[in-house]
């Protein structure tokens, strides 16, 4: 019995341990995505309704095709960064402070 509980135990604790995601790209890689994904956004929020879907759709597409990422690679991706707060942060930092340069080049 004894035996029993020692093997429940440790199916417990190894079914419960958090599912480690790496990291899709590089740094790098993952910086120009986010970046685009941002612009793309904007770009969206300044649409009409009736079209946001059709352009958000496009714009996606053109994404993947870009990086040449398909839609899993891309879930991967915002999992990621949903799952280390701390690196999603650094990088929109990053991309934030990239877009502010670009817009007092204007």
């Amino acid at each position: 019995m004894k035996y029993i509980l020692i093997i429940i135990s440790f199916f417990v604790v190894f079914a419960c341990e958090k599912e480690v995601i790496e990291p899709p790209a590089t740094r790098d890689n993952m910086l120009f995505v986010l970046r685009d994904m941002i612009l793309i956004e904007s770009q969206i929020s300044l649409l009409k309704d009736e079209v946001k879907d059709s352009v958000k759709l496009e714009l996606k597409n053109q994404l993947l095709e870009q990086y040449n990422w398909d839609d899993a690679q891309l879930e991967t991706f915002k999992a990621y960064l949903a799952n280390h707060p701390d690196i999603s942060l650094e990088l929109h930092d990053e991309v934030r402070s990239e877009l502010k340069q670009l817009e007092g080049a204007l």
